[in-house]
């Protein structure tokens, strides 16, 4: 028998790329801050500002919006990875109140799960974009004199309409089920491609959606070995606008299908579930170290 440790799971590599993205937009934040302030600068010594300059009054407010969303997405992956490596240690106060039973007969194999955008999500978010662009163009209309109205909004729309598909395709994943192990199928700048083998799955753990953690209406399982992480989405209830991810299945026959597979994937792997949408560790409350889980070694 051996313990969970560090090594024993990958590192998610959203981190690395979420710190990079960062960065990069900070260094945008900055240069269009220095290009917001610089026509007050230039008026104050008696010059005149150029419109281009001007212009960037204009984009820093989406630069910083962009720059809080990308941070609130690192935070939360940042708070579950240290509740990741907390539970591939053994750490037992993160385990799942409600095990799922080990049932290897659960579920028909092979099988397949489809999740996408909706086209609910699609128009919303179309829709959204396009309004976005025609607030843009109404303000560099009136900062830029020359530039035609229906020229930047023609520009912008352009652009959702190359976005929103870009977008519809990083969303689509196929969570492949077999006799050997789970499998995802997806596009590689979601991230979240891989597969893990049942014989070399070292952590089940379930937690909150990014986005939906007060709600609590998508939960994202997660399956994990040395060398990928596989994770898949589970939709408990639609939002109140209705606005959930196509499932391919009604959302009732949905939940049975993920809780089968939670029974397979115990059975499979003998591994304990753990709930990483818990505030706090064992070690965090009480200053102890509890019991460590163990599983047998890969025969």
């Amino acid at each position: 028998m051996y313990p969970y440790s560090r090594s024993s799971i990958k590192s998610n590599p959203l981190l690395e790329t979420y710190r990079v993205a960062l960065l990069c937009m900070g260094i945008a934040v900055a240069l269009a801050l220095l290009l917001t302030v610089l026509p007050v600068i230039v008026r104050l010594v008696g010059g005149h500002a150029t419109p281009a300059v001007n212009a960037f009054t204009i984009e820093l407010p989406v630069l910083i919006l962009a720059l809080v969303s990308l941070s609130l997405h690192y935070r939360h992956w940042k708070r579950i990875e240290r509740r990741r490596l907390a539970a591939a240690e053994g750490d037992h106060a993160l385990l799942a109140e409600e095990q799922p039973t080990p049932d290897a007969a659960a579920l028909a194999l092979p099988a397949a799960f489809k999740v996408s955008m909706s086209k609910a999500q699609m128009v919303f978010l179309a829709a959204f974009l396009e309004l976005v662009m025609v607030f843009f163009s109404v303000c560099v209309w009136l900062i830029i004199d020359g530039l035609p109205f229906w020229l930047f909004l023609i520009e912008g729309t352009v652009l959702v309409l190359i976005l929103v598909p870009l977008v519809f395709a990083t969303s689509r994943q196929v969570l492949e089920v077999t006799e050997v192990g789970l499998k995802l199928r997806a596009s590689r700048l979601s991230g979240f491609r891989g597969m893990v083998r049942w014989n070399e799955a070292h952590l089940f753990a379930v937690y909150n959606a990014p986005g939906a953690r007060r709600s609590g209406a998508v939960l994202t399982y997660e399956l994990s070995s040395a060398s990928s992480i596989v994770r898949w989405t589970r939709v408990l209830r639609p939002n109140a606008f209705g606005l959930h991810m196509d499932l391919g299945l009604p959302l009732a026959e949905h939940n049975q299908a993920m809780k089968a597979l939670c029974q397979l994937i115990a059975a499979q792997t003998e591994l304990p579930l753990y709930d990483l949408r818990k505030e706090h560790t064992l070690e965090v409350r009480e200053g102890v170290t509890g019991p460590r889980f163990e599983r047998p070694p890969v025969q």
